[in-house]
């Protein structure tokens, strides 16, 4: 989430007491909690469940926020909290799969494929991010959090509760498809190999984040009032 100066009134408001201003603080968030949550959970019907959830324990622990310069913390405290819960029920068999060591071997990826047509870095970008689309809940998750995020290691143990070692592998694992599928894709089409490396990805996520938008902001803005009563 990017903590503008809109956003940074809203929430001066909103601890003063004005509790109208929550919806500013919708308005200014409900985009980047759309995308976070519907590239990890992907049914349209089940990520507006978990938004509905999550806004509602924001304004819940809003006593939580002590100063506006601590919203993002504060947001991504509560954000991934649920997104882990989520995960945790919906992929325990991937879990268990992970703790007995089934993606610590990596997609093999080849060096380099020589083609007769080749992409340039804004092509490479839109090609990764339609395989960061394919990845299952667990790496989606991880990749957000390390590629798009970008936290630091104790960020990252933090919000994905998991040791800094289980994220490393991860997120090699994430990277490490999407380059194969990308690879594919090259061999496929005669275009020479296209390098994804992080800067790709980031702008991979980027890409997918301004094409990800929530259609129905008031309906849903009404659904969260409705549990708030």
């Amino acid at each position: 989430m990017v903590f503008t100066y809109e956003l940074r009134m809203v929430m001066k408001r909103l601890l003063a007491g004005d509790v109208d201003a929550f919806q500013g603080f919708y308005i200014n968030t409900v985009n980047d909690m759309y995308f976070h949550t519907k590239l990890v959970i992907g049914n349209d019907e089940e990520t507006a469940r978990m938004m509905v959830k999550i806004y509602k324990a924001m304004f819940i622990n809003l006593e939580r926020l002590d100063k506006p310069e601590n919203t993002t913390k504060w947001y991504n405290d509560i954000l991934y909290q649920h997104l882990v819960d989520w995960v945790n029920v919906n992929c325990a068999n991937q879990l268990i799969g992970e703790e007995n060591g089934e993606y610590d071997e990596y997609p093999g990826v080849e060096e380099y494929v020589r083609g007769t047509n080749t992409l340039n870095e804004s092509e490479v970008a839109n090609l990764a991010a339609s395989f960061i689309n394919t990845l299952d809940p667990v790496h989606a998750l991880t990749g957000l959090a390390y590629f798009y995020d970008g936290f630091e290691d104790a960020d990252l143990e933090k919000y994905l509760q998991c040791d800094i070692d289980v994220v490393k592998t991860r997120v090699k694992y994430a990277r490490k498809q999407i380059s194969m599928y990308s690879l594919e894709f090259c061999k496929a089409n005669d275009y020479e190999s296209a390098r994804v490396d992080n800067n790709l990805l980031l702008l991979g996520y980027v890409l997918i984040f301004n094409e990800v938008k929530l259609s129905n902001i008031e309906g849903l803005y009404a659904a969260i009032c409705d549990a708030l009563q």
